[in-house]
């Protein structure tokens, strides 16, 4: 297997991590603002890992398999610890890949991060 599929495959899990715990935060919260949140926000996680894993896999030349990804969940339990948590993980992912031979999932990984940043801002309201 390749190290680009390897760490493709780890970082497609982790997302689907995420996903799980911004259900999590959606169904358990009280507050309105976050409910909605919360769920814009899983929303484009999930659209980021397809972006991604397609991105991966046209640059890799290679298929993800059924079975491949493994739930990773994080540690995180609030929402503001998960956004923290999903952009240590973005800017991991993005540390491992060549500028050069994977410039488009790197720009798909800025954008990740550009809408991490205001997420974080939009969970300070209550």
């Amino acid at each position: 297997m390749s190290e680009l599929k390897k760490s493709g495959i780890d970082f497609l899990s982790c997302l689907e991590g995420y996903h799980q715990a911004l259900k999590g935060i959606h169904w358990n919260t009280t507050c309105k603002a976050e409910h909605l949140l919360t769920d814009d926000i899983d929303d484009s996680v999930l659209e980021y890992e397809d972006k991604i894993a397609e991105n991966l896999m046209g640059c890799g030349d290679f298929r993800f398999e059924i079975g491949d990804l493994k739930t990773m969940l994080p540690s995180a339990r609030t929402l503001s610890e998960i956004l923290k948590e999903l952009q240590s993980d973005v800017n991991r992912f993005q540390e491992e890949l060549d500028d050069k031979e994977h410039a488009g999932i790197i720009n798909i990984l800025e954008d990740f991060t550009e809408d991490i940043n205001k997420w974080k801002y939009l969970a300070t309201f209550k």
